[in-house]
């Protein structure tokens, strides 16, 4: 695998590729491989076509995606968002998506299409076959050099064991699975514009109804049911879809979303049962995020004890030696003053290890009758030590 220079390095740290390529599902490596490809040795320079940047963005490209090419944040997030649309217009296809990449989508499509690249007949664009239009020698050997700084990027190596071949038969299942991904997604989506479009028609066939037996007054209910019954799919939809991305505590929250929403819809309770419902799932929320946070809280306490456990065994087996050798390199006045204060900071150290002790015994035991018990009797450690 080819491996980026120190500039590509430092651009891609600086831009945060990583978390760009996870945003946009992009290929891990991408980026800085494109980079590597398009403007290894500077972040200024300037083609006879006139693309510029670490990323090379034609003037038009750059307005499209709203691009400063002096800005390496700014030409990777570019780079990042135009990839992820070329891969979602070339099904997935990676090789297809940087082709077009260096070739234009266009002369991509049309290539794809007809066989050519297209062509510019009095000012305009044409589509077609033009055999004076073939796929550029650069185009067809940029996939793979991309590919290649791809593999370094993301600190592949090759060997007997791992070949290129691997790899990209790998990266080729990862573009299927991301294909499948977004289909599934495009599929779901339809189904919930399908639904809403049958949950709207009866909303009004529902109100011409009651309309027709003279029960008007019937009108805002009839629309406030319909509104919670949109608010429901809505969250379920954004469950389904986005869920695969939520922190523990938005979990929780969306969660509780959605019973509100359930509760709302709930033909069995009135008014004030619903708000009192709601109250309840609201205090239940609070109630879960109170203690995830502690359980989080609580994991820190312990890493930091396994930490300062390790600190005390290393300062504990120097101890001694310490005391040998400030005897045997000091003067009986210069020792004094040492170990004066050896003394105190070994005292301090005690009282740490003591602390340490405490808090361990307090979070080992089981005679609180609630977390917010334990968690004052820690912070009152805290304070008399």
């Amino acid at each position: 695998a080819l491996k980026v220079n120190s500039l590509v390095a430092a651009n891609a740290l600086k831009a945060n590729a990583t978390a760009l390529e996870t945003a946009d599902r992009l290929p891990k490596g991408l980026l800085s491989a494109v980079n590597m490809v398009e403007s290894p040795n500077s972040n200024t320079a300037t083609s006879p076509a006139g693309a510029g940047g670490p990323m090379q963005f034609m003037p038009a490209t750059a307005d499209r995606f709203k691009v400063n090419i002096k800005s390496v944040e700014s030409s990777y997030r570019g780079a990042s968002e135009y990839l992820s649309r070329l891969l979602d217009m070339f099904d997935g296809n990676l090789e297809n998506a940087l082709r077009a990449y260096n070739w234009g989508e266009g002369n991509m499509q049309n290539f794809l299409k007809y066989g050519s690249g297209m062509k510019k007949v009095e000012g305009k664009w044409q589509k077609g076959y033009f055999a004076d239009r073939p796929m550029p020698q650069e185009t067809r050997q940029y996939s793979g050099k991309v590919m290649s700084y791809m593999a370094g990027a993301s600190g592949q190596t090759f060997g007997t064991d791992y070949t290129v071949e691997n790899y990209l038969s790998g990266l080729e299942k990862a573009n299927e699975a991301f294909q499948k991904f977004k289909n599934d997604q495009a599929q779901f989506s339809q189904q919930f514009s399908s639904e809403d479009v049958i949950r709207n028609q009866e909303r009004i066939d529902t109100i011409a109804k009651a309309n027709e037996l003279g029960l008007q007054h019937l009108t805002p209910k009839i629309e406030e049911h319909y509104a919670n019954k949109s608010r429901l799919a809505e969250l379920q939809f954004d469950q389904e879809l986005n869920s695969w991305n939520w922190t523990e505590d938005e979990k929780l929250k969306k969660e509780a979303e959605i019973n509100k929403a359930h509760i709302a819809l709930s033909s069995e309770l009135n008014d004030i049962q619903k708000q009192l419902k709601k109250e309840s799932v609201d205090e239940q929320l609070a109630y879960d995020l109170q203690q995830f946070r502690k359980a989080q809280k609580w994991k820190e306490f312990e890493a930091i004890n396994d930490f300062k456990a390790i600190q005390d065994q290393i300062q504990g087996l120097g101890s001694n030696t310490d005391d040998i050798f400030a005897k045997a390199t000091m003067t009986p006045s210069e020792y004094e003053s040492w170990s004066l204060k050896n003394n105190r900071d070994n005292a301090k150290l005690d009282l740490r290890k003591n602390l340490t002790s405490v808090e361990q015994n307090i979070m080992q035991s089981d005679v609180y009758d609630s977390e917010d018990d334990r968690y004052q009797d820690l912070l009152k450690a805290h304070k008399e030590y």
